[in-house]
């Protein structure tokens, strides 16, 4: 297993770390806040521990602001979840996180990274775009309510 990515000051404003144990109950407010169906603390306990190296969160101060949580399998990467407090959005927060996140699995080796966006969810298809990812496909009643889900790619090489 490698080391976690160490913690990043953005200009001040935040930090980007790893994911601590006692924001569990933080992440849930931002879950329910962002998500029609938000994961369920017991999955999100379960992410924690498979994949701790790329759980991370950004702090103002004490206060939880966003999180991103992925996967790596061999040189592959996927993006599982990415969500910001909604009175903290649009502040780079989300970009940021995806940007610390990229350097963490670059340094692990993996050459590209997917991800899932419910079809609705314009403000995170655009940051995804802005963020060079390109659409590779649509997964029909990919959410429970049957909203169609986008997959993008990245390349990381």
């Amino acid at each position: 297993m490698c080391e976690p990515v160490g913690t990043l000051q953005l200009a001040g404003k935040y930090v980007i770390t790893p994911f601590e144990t006692r924001f569990f109950s933080h992440i849930m407010e931002i879950e329910k806040a962002s998500f029609k169906n938000p994961y369920t603390l017991k999955i999100l306990r379960l992410l924690a521990s498979w994949y701790p190296e790329l759980f991370l969160m950004a702090l103002k101060g004490n206060l939880l602001v966003g999180y991103v949580v992925a996967a790596a399998n061999e040189d592959r990467g996927h993006i599982i979840s990415l969500a910001v407090r909604p009175d903290c959005r649009r502040q780079r927060i989300g970009t940021d996180l995806i940007a610390s996140l990229m350097e963490h699995l670059r340094s692990l080796e993996v050459v590209a990274v997917s991800l899932e966006v419910r079809a609705d969810n314009s403000a995170a298809i655009a940051l995804y775009e802005k963020l060079g990812f390109v659409r590779s496909g649509n997964v029909h009643h990919y959410y429970e309510d049957g909203c169609t889900a986008i997959m993008f790619e990245k390349s990381l090489s």
